[in-house]
């Protein structure tokens, strides 16, 4: 199904610069770029990256709640239906870490590095 969809019936939606009103007042680690993707109008994927994930601290930027269950130095989120959904750090060499398990692959337990 998800192999080789015809064009037609994909929709695609992004925000290179979600956070512009942080991004203008300097607090840069705020600002997220996002992606989604749909399947005959049905969401199937979807990325939200970090892309000033290593920006200094800004004195004006609000405190950022910690997410649970994520490594602190995770730059990017992805999800795909029937998959899972993963933190990524960003760097090539570095595992994909599921933060949460679709219904479809039977894991019993979420969060980072659930076994599945």
């Amino acid at each position: 199904k998800f192999l080789s969809p015809a064009a037609n019936r994909l929709s695609c939606w992004v925000d290179p610069l979600d956070g512009t009103a942080e991004f203008a007042a300097g607090n840069l680690r705020s600002v997220t770029t996002l992606i989604g993707i749909a399947l005959d109008g049905v969401p199937v994927a979807g990325v939200i990256c970090k892309p000033f994930y290593d920006a200094p601290d800004s004195d004006a930027q609000p405190e950022q709640p910690a997410l649970p269950d994520l490594p602190e130095n995770f730059q990017v989120l992805w999800a795909l239906v029937g998959v899972g959904a993963y933190a990524w750090s960003g760097k090539m060499e570095e595992p994909h870490f599921p933060i949460s398990m679709s219904k479809q692959s039977g894991a019993k337990r979420c969060g980072v590095g659930a076994e599945t």
